[in-house]
């Protein structure tokens, strides 16, 4: 049975990310990173999420930022992931506002590219959003949230897990990156066109070059 030791905050990834060590029952520490949610690490709640995200402990997927264990941390409960040196793409959007056309159409390629390859279980995932996002060092993308906290706890763009629904996510996702605002869950099909047609004056508005109209269909679409 492993063992969480907390160290403090990791300020680089998110507020509710913290930096710990976990130490197995042979004595050997590795550093990881544990995204905690909500909920209060009841017996029953430890164990529902553990058998939440059975299917991805250990998944080993280039890109996909691998879980290794659903524990308790400060009375509550923590998705232990391996840590990868880096900053989180949230904390890029609040110093810089944006992205470029170019860097949020490569970041959203890279998600895809990902989920591709994660098949079915992609489905499963409530963003993604900025803050499960991470650059490392070298530049390369990371995606965590696979598993973690629950739907009632992180805020999604819809609330089932079709594949179109996927796409729509993606979508949501560009969009932030490009006007710096996360787009609110859908609402009646008249309100929601007002709303795609206020982030595309926002996109359009935004500093340096003027979007080109291809961005501008795949935010339509």
């Amino acid at each position: 049975m492993s063992r969480l030791t907390l160290l403090g905050p990791c300020a680089a990834w998110g507020t509710s990310v913290f930096r710990a060590y976990r130490t197995n029952d042979e004595g050997e520490t590795e550093p990881v990173w544990v995204l905690v949610g909500a909920a209060t690490a009841s017996p029953d709640t430890l164990e529902a999420s553990r058998t939440a995200a059975a299917q991805v402990l250990e998944l080993s997927l280039p890109g996909l930022l691998r879980l290794v264990d659903v524990d308790t941390l400060e009375g509550r409960v923590g998705w232990v992931y391996e840590q990868v040196q880096g900053v989180g793409l949230g904390r890029v959007l609040e110093e810089e506002g944006s992205l470029s056309a170019r860097a949020a159409a490569e970041v959203v390629a890279r998600v895809a590219d990902v989920f591709l390859e994660v098949g079915p279980l992609a489905a499963s995932h409530p963003g993604p959003v900025v803050d499960e996002l991470l650059l490392d060092v070298k530049g390369r993308l990371w995606i965590a949230g696979l598993a973690g906290p629950g739907e009632d706890e992180v805020p999604v763009p819809l609330p089932t897990h079709q594949e179109p629904d996927l796409v729509y996510r993606l979508g949501a996702l560009l969009a932030h990156l490009l006007t710096g605002t996360r787009l609110p869950a859908p609402g009646e099909r008249e309100a929601h066109v007002g709303l795609l047609r206020r982030v595309l004056l926002r996109a359009l508005d935004r500093p340096g070059p003027v979007l080109t109209e291809r961005y501008s269909d795949w935010l339509r679409g």
